[in-house]
């Protein structure tokens, strides 16, 4: 499964930090102006009370005559303010011009008080509210308590609150854009150095430059001069195995030729068993040089054209066989790339080829192909290389493998060529498979994973 990058994993958390604080705001927001707006309509409800209380005190000709009342919206139909007094048996004594035609039971209060008392006819946001007053008021020299109701319908108040939440999201939403692009451009800043150590560990995979050369900040800094004293351990360590390895086998390549020569002056016996210990010796040596030349596996990789490392060696090889009139067949992908040490795909092509060439009879194939993941930075490569020789018995497979091992005695070699190539291929975590040939002999395939 892949990983979830650096990137989207910041970005993610931002957004939701960001969400959380933007909704907790806009939360926040709504509500205290959704308080504020109601103590606005009940402030603006008690005055109104005042007003007509005291229009009540100072009457114009006397009697309850209030059309001149100063608030113009009870006296037009539909303005959402409505007014009405009731006496102590919830008679009805007046009621406005925008009260026309308007049910007020549900309007009228179930204790009303000496002070003004202001509530909500309903439990829902929209619900109308109510101010009420009851007074003693004298008329005609009869005392009598009277109740003043003022009734806002809360449609101002709802569009004032839908405007609000409109703007308020609209600027939330807006912010929250704005701060996610400022987050992104500063992460891609931030982030710079990463990718430019990245851009120079592909550098030096591909063989461009030597270690990593850019100057970083303390936290990648520490981190680069580890890489480079990897990088520069491995190739130290590189240089010593190839050296001991390439000592041994010449220090045994002397001493092999000291035998040599003890065998011309020895009896028959000594002889054959000299000659058998300077066989065995002679295997030691073709294999440890061997090893020696193809590189021990190295971080540094470089990109080798496949095709063209098989088309130099198979003209090498067409000219040791002229004599057996090889045809070979090609059937490789354009630009199919090897990612490695440019001497261990030799190495690994030129003991496969051998073997083809050494068994064939007259047919050779060769075929190619890349292993693209999308996870993986570097596509895989398969190589096949078929023959219509005698072929090799499938419980024979895995034995031919073991250094040393030859299906047939009377074959030139020591047997170490394929179990050279899988060790190599083992290096690059590959695999290599013996199976049967649609020609009629054997195919080697060898398969290197994506990287």
């Amino acid at each position: 499964m892949r990983k979830i990058s650096l990137r989207v994993r910041l970005l993610g958390a931002f957004a939701l930090i960001l969400l959380l604080l933007l909704g907790i705001t806009g939360l926040v927001l709504d509500r205290n102006f959704a308080t504020s707006s109601v103590a606005s309509v009940e402030t603006e409800l008690q005055a109104n009370i005042h007003a007509l209380l005291f229009a009540l005190e100072n009457p114009k000709g006397g009697g309850m005559y209030l059309d001149d009342f100063a608030e113009p919206r009870l006296f037009r139909e539909d303005s959402g303010l409505i007014s009405f007094i009731l006496d102590s048996g919830n008679r009805e004594l007046w009621r406005s011009m925008s009260a026309s035609g308007i049910d007020l039971r549900e309007y009228v209060p179930s204790n009303p008080g000496m002070l003004i008392n202001v509530s909500r006819a309903g439990n829902s946001l929209d619900s109308p509210f109510v101010a009420s007053l009851t007074i003693g008021w004298i008329r005609f020299g009869v005392s009598q308590d009277i109740t003043l109701v003022m009734v806002d319908d809360a449609t101002a108040f709802i569009e004032r609150i839908r405007d609000f939440r409109w703007i308020l999201f609209r600027t939330l939403g807006l912010s929250g854009l704005v701060l996610l692009f400022v987050q992104v451009v500063s992460l891609h800043w931030g982030l710079g150095p990463l990718r430019e150590v990245i851009r120079e560990l592909d550098q030096i995979e591909h063989a461009r430059q030597e270690k990593i050369e850019g100057e970083y900040p303390g936290e990648i800094a520490q981190l680069s001069t580890r890489i480079n004293l990897f990088i520069e351990n491995e190739r130290k360590n590189l240089i010593r195995y190839r050296n001991a390895l390439g000592d041994l086998a010449h220090s045994l390549k002397t001493l092999l030729a000291e035998v040599t020569i003890m065998t011309g002056a020895s009896d028959s016996t000594d002889r054959r068993r000299l000659g058998e210990i300077a066989e065995e010796m002679n295997s030691i040596v073709e294999y440890q040089l061997k090893r020696a030349s193809s590189s021990e596996y190295s971080v540094v990789h470089k990109a080798v054209e496949v095709d063209k490392t098989i088309l130099r060696l198979d003209r090498s090889l067409q000219k040791i066989y002229a004599g057996r009139n090889v045809k070979t067949e090609w059937n490789l992908e354009p630009g199919a790339i090897f990612y490695g040490d440019e001497s261990d795909l030799f190495e690994l092509l030129g003991n496969i080829l051998e073997n083809a060439y050494k068994w064939t009879r007259t047919r050779i194939l060769y075929r190619t192909s890349s292993i693209r993941s999308p996870s993986m930075i570097h596509p895989g490569l398969v190589i096949e290389i078929h023959d219509d020789g005698p072929g090799i018995n499938p419980d024979d497979h895995d034995e031919i493998l073991k250094r040393g091992a030859r299906m047939d005695e009377r074959a030139p070699g020591q047997g170490i060529g394929l179990s050279l190539v899988n060790e190599i291929v083992a290096r690059y975590q590959g695999t290599l498979e013996i199976q049967s040939s649609h020609l009629g002999g054997a195919v080697v395939r060898v398969e290197v994973p994506a990287q």
